[in-house]
């Protein structure tokens, strides 16, 4: 079995803290796996680099909004419910960017190049560009 833990910058009724998840591998589900939610972190202390060593449940009523990494805005709020989840819905056809940023125990950030994609209307997705550089 493998797992990998997501950290995602979120605010909660207006405090700013990181959601995190896990992705269970396992082979037997129809999707190969599933993500568990695991609570909220305070992430890494700018001024000592140490890492919050708790994690919070999200509280049914909490308002959660996701933080854009570029610009901060913030996106569309959504309201927690009894028992929240994480799970993954096909994106609507357009373009669309991703990145990662990996972030060690100091502090320091690792930003992977940018890629961009399309999705068409059969859900079809391709690749347009990794770092800026077009692939085809």
């Amino acid at each position: 079995m493998g797992y990998e833990t997501f950290s995602s910058p979120i605010e909660v009724d207006g405090k700013r803290t990181n959601l995190r998840t896990t992705w269970v591998e396992n082979e037997e589900e129809e999707d190969g796996g599933h993500y568990e939610l695991l609570g909220t972190w305070g992430g890494i202390d700018d001024l000592n680099g140490l890492a919050d060593r708790s994690m919070a449940d999200l509280a049914p009523g909490s308002t959660v909004s996701a933080v854009s990494l570029e610009s901060e805005e913030l996106r569309e709020d959504i309201v927690v419910g009894k028992q929240p989840k994480v799970s993954e819905t096909p994106l609507a056809p357009g373009s669309y960017e991703f990145r990662f940023v990996a972030i060690d125990l100091m502090g320091n950030e690792y930003p992977s190049q940018e890629v961009a994609y399309k999705v068409a209307e059969d859900g079809t997705t391709t690749i347009v560009s990794v770092g800026g550089v077009p692939t085809s």
